[in-house]
């Protein structure tokens, strides 16, 4: 949750494509969770969106039979309001 860096999503794809020798026959999703980050904080750098889909792209590259899926969280509505 709250993930602000693309390498951290790259590494949980992998770490999880890794277990698929356990199920080779089985896993068609994987769902690599929630939480990308925004900046709660002044100075906190922003995700960069484009280099997460790189690096998940470099991941499908690999495995192009499971898809990937994942769970924006507050990235999508985060930054929409004002109090």
């Amino acid at each position: 949750s709250g993930i602000r860096t693309h390498e951290t999503w790259a590494e949980t794809a992998n770490f999880l494509l890794d277990l698929l020798d356990i199920f080779p026959d089985t896993v068609r999703k994987l769902d690599l969770g929630g939480g990308l980050g925004i900046p709660e904080k002044p100075g906190q750098g922003r995700l960069d969106i484009s280099k997460v889909a790189e690096s998940l792209r470099a991941v499908r590259s690999i495995y192009p039979h499971i898809e990937l899926w994942m769970e924006p969280g507050r990235y999508m509505v985060a930054e929409c309001g004002i109090v």
